[in-house]
């Protein structure tokens, strides 16, 4: 049955099953300044689409932004991940704490314990996002695609979570910023850090 449409086509409720019931909610002003960069692979620096992609579309630009280091000391916050390091010879972007890699449980407690969870284009259609909402933190949501004559028209957006649009989810539950907006970027952080949602 559907519950709506979006572009033309009906739209389906499909939400994955998340369980909270084994997991610890923080109270939001209760967890540390810390941002989580949503990435299981260090590769996905590298690949399109990526939310703080350069004009030139430079790949070193990537791994040698400042960007995460300069929020860190300017806002105060702490960017944390978890990623394998599968590309030979490159490291996480300086400002970014890398953790271990985390088993499931530790990743959701993990999770839970931030002010906001930051993709950066990809995977598309994770759960992550979603149990991040539940456990009221919120999700930068990165557009990649959009009519650039009319940039604010989300019929024609393409983001790395289309479900939390089609759902009409904002701020302070979702920050919308279009890929290569590091200003949007920077301000969706600053604003996450002090913007508690509910659950």
């Amino acid at each position: 049955m559907a519950v709506g449409s979006w572009k033309g086509e009906p739209l389906h409720r499909l939400f994955p099953r998340i369980d909270l019931s084994q997991d610890a909610i923080y109270p939001f002003f209760d967890r540390p300044r810390q941002a989580y960069i949503f990435a299981k692979y260090l590769r996905l620096f590298l690949e399109e689409p990526y939310i703080l992609r350069s004009d030139s579309g430079a790949v070193e630009d990537r791994v040698e932004t400042d960007v995460f280091s300069k929020l860190s000391e300017d806002a105060n916050v702490t960017f944390l991940a978890s990623m394998a390091h599968n590309v030979e010879g490159l490291s996480p972007p300086k400002g970014i704490v890398q953790l271990p890699r985390l088993g499931r449980t530790e990743f959701r407690e993990a999770l839970a314990n931030n002010r906001v969870v930051v993709g950066l284009g990809n995977p598309a259609l994770s759960p992550t996002p979603w149990e991040a909402l539940c456990m009221g933190v919120p999700f930068i949501n990165p557009v990649f695609d959009w009519d650039r004559d009319h940039p604010e028209d989300r019929t024609k957006w393409n983001a790395q979570q289309n479900g939390v649009m089609y759902l009409c989810l904002d701020e302070p539950h979702v920050y919308h910023v279009k890929c290569g907006d590091r200003a949007g970027f920077e301000q969706a952080v600053r604003k996450a850090m002090d913007s508690p949602i509910d659950r």
